[in-house]
């Protein structure tokens, strides 16, 4: 629903530029249309003021099609008796630095999943050895584990579901 709104907003926003840029550049060469134009605004008040009105609603759908996608994403988990916020981008960020740690050469494609009290972290990690990748696998595991108790006080077990980048020879 969302997209469709978007979609129907910039539809609408794209083909109210293109008219007026069409009528813009017809005015300084057709004296008819300047009064046309002119007589529009004179005689047809009501039809400017109905112009005007979908105008301000159109500039009220884009500030809440504004408010609606800045809005912040929360994890609401619970540790022990209390429940805590945490702000969904802080967790990412900390899953980019720890990425950035462990894999310096490399940018890891990854994605952040929070969902009824469980987190779920994707990631597409570099090519290494089979024997590599269980023991790296272990790793993440373990420090993801620290990260999230230490940083959020997350003791739930979390997933982890990670793929190897294919051999580039």
């Amino acid at each position: 629903m969302f997209n469709f709104l978007y979609s129907f907003i910039t539809f609408c926003i794209a083909i109210f530029f293109i008219l007026l840029g069409i009528i813009a550049v017809m005015i300084p060469w057709f004296p008819s249309i300047r009064t046309e134009v002119i007589t529009l605004i004179l005689e047809h008040s009501i039809t400017i003021f109905l112009f005007g009105f979908c105008f301000i609603a159109i500039g009220f759908a884009l500030v809440l099609n504004i408010l609606l996608s800045v809005k912040k994403n929360y994890f609401h988990f619970k540790v022990g008796n209390h429940s805590v916020q945490v702000d969904e981008t802080l967790i990412q960020n900390y899953l980019t630095k720890y990425w950035k740690e462990l894999f310096p050469n490399n940018d890891i494609p990854n994605r952040l999943v929070l969902k009824k009290n469980k987190i779920h972290v994707i990631a597409d990690l570099p090519y290494m050895q089979r024997p590599q990748q269980d023991l790296i696998l272990e790793r993440i595991k373990h420090d993801l584990r620290e990260l999230f108790g230490n940083l959020l006080g997350y003791r739930h077990q979390f997933h982890l579901s990670a793929s190897f980048q294919s051999d580039k020879k």
